[in-house]
């Protein structure tokens, strides 16, 4: 993974997978589908090895629960949904290659489950060429809505800079006078710091000390001392994986935390890194896709659904792929067809129920409109190692957004 072109996501240590089974593909199709009886074929490529595999195992199990759960039903507009998974090593031509191979070999011409924003960007230009249409539910690097943007790719997270806004629009929630940023320096963590700059901006304010650190450092004791003597209450941390448990621990153990008392990470902390970073995690707020007790839409079912065939509360990794598998039947029931270009017309501008309420397609750049949380980790019995998640605000997509891109091309 080289400089600046590194994933949003990175995680400590890989869990072992679960529900890696394929749906059963049998069944007739809808008498109005000019396809009729032709599966649904998904291909599922998340990484099967690397710092990101961490997260591969909730990937695998939402997508195998969405298929299980139609397919229960009958299946989409008529058509049982087949996945087939596919493995990377996380590196964007392995991805590229693997890709390839399920839509060309396995007729997987819908593909989900591509995690990082590096090999987004890398399959994106070669979608057409495949006949396949892929649903992105963790890139949130902006230029995947901009100059990378491609028409047979729709973007289920939140771009980075829409999570930003909503941290930004929580500001007056946090205790903090004085702020400090670190970042990892790469250009995720470039335009994270830049953002929050702005926000700080807006309320008047400059920041006390703007710090990078390479990605993989693990031992931060500079950076701590510089914030240490910055003066700041507040901190702004684009740090994640490994980095964000080394970070946090280290300066949980140097009695940063005591001085500098309010933490904002942007994509910091979530479930998979609970465990690791313990006790050291209370208090932090961060942006979050989704919570399993939110009573919205179909989340309820979903929720209670998950922890019974997994035995864990979905988080929003998982719930993101999720909503990507919702969308996907959305638009082959508007289409009544598995034809990828149908279903990609069909998903233009597309409104449909989910695990967040009812929700739309920005046909411009083909951004799903879902509303982004910041929560702050609290004690939860029953969650991992004990922690939890308490929102303290929730922002439309219509706020968190500044509208499309004028250089995606969608």
């Amino acid at each position: 993974m080289g400089h600046r072109v590194l994933p949003l996501l990175v995680a400590l240590s890989a869990l072992a997978f679960a529900g890696c089974g394929s749906s059963d593909d049998s069944g007739g199709g809808s008498s109005g589908s000019s396809d009729s009886g032709e599966p649904l074929v998904v291909g599922v490529v998340p990484p099967g090895s690397g710092p990101l595999a961490v997260f591969t195992p909730a990937i695998k199990n939402n997508w195998q629960l969405a298929a299980d759960t139609v397919n229960a039903k009958g299946g989409v507009a008529g058509h049982k949904v087949k996945l087939v998974f596919g493995s990377t090593d996380g590196t964007a031509p392995a991805t590229v290659r693997e890709v390839r191979k399920l839509a060309l070999q396995q007729k997987a011409h819908f593909i989900g489950g591509v995690l990082s924003s590096t090999e987004i960007g890398a399959v994106n230009p070669t979608l057409a060429g495949i006949n396949a249409v892929m649903f992105n539910s963790t890139g949130k690097d902006t230029p995947l809505r901009g100059k990378q943007c491609v028409a047979n790719t729709f973007n289920i997270t939140p771009s980075a800079s829409m999570d930003v806004v909503a941290l930004g629009k929580a500001f007056d929630k946090y205790p903090a006078k004085k702020w400090a940023i670190i970042a990892t320096d790469y250009s995720s963590g470039h335009d994270a710091a830049e953002a929050w700059t702005k926000v700080l901006e807006e309320h008047g304010q400059q920041p006390a000390e703007t710090l990078f650190a390479p990605l993989g450092t693990t031992d931060f004791g500079s950076q701590i001392s510089k914030l240490e003597s910055s003066g700041a209450d507040g901190v702004f941390m684009f740090v994640v994986g490994s980095d964000a448990v080394a970070f946090i621990k280290q300066a949980d153990q140097f009695g940063l935390f005591k001085k500098i008392k309010t933490r904002v990470g942007q994509n910091t902390v979530s479930e998979p890194l609970f465990k690791p970073l313990g006790d050291s995690a209370l208090g932090v707020y961060n942006n979050v896709e989704y919570v399993h007790q939110q009573e919205t839409g179909d989340n309820k079912e979903y929720a209670a659904a998950y922890k019974e065939k997994f035995g864990e509360n979905p988080y929003y990794i998982g719930a993101e792929n999720y909503i990507a598998a919702q969308t996907l039947f959305a638009g082959v029931e508007k289409a009544k067809s598995v034809d990828p270009e149908k279903v990609k017309a069909a998903l233009k501008g597309l409104k449909f129920s989910s695990l967040w309420g009812d929700l739309e397609i920005r046909p411009e750049d083909n951004q799903l409109m879902a509303p982004s949380n910041v929560a702050q980790v609290v004690k939860e019995q029953g969650g991992i190692s004990g922690l939890g998640w308490k929102v303290v605000s929730t922002t439309p997509a219509s706020e968190t957004s500044t509208g499309p891109s004028p250089d995606c091309k969608a």
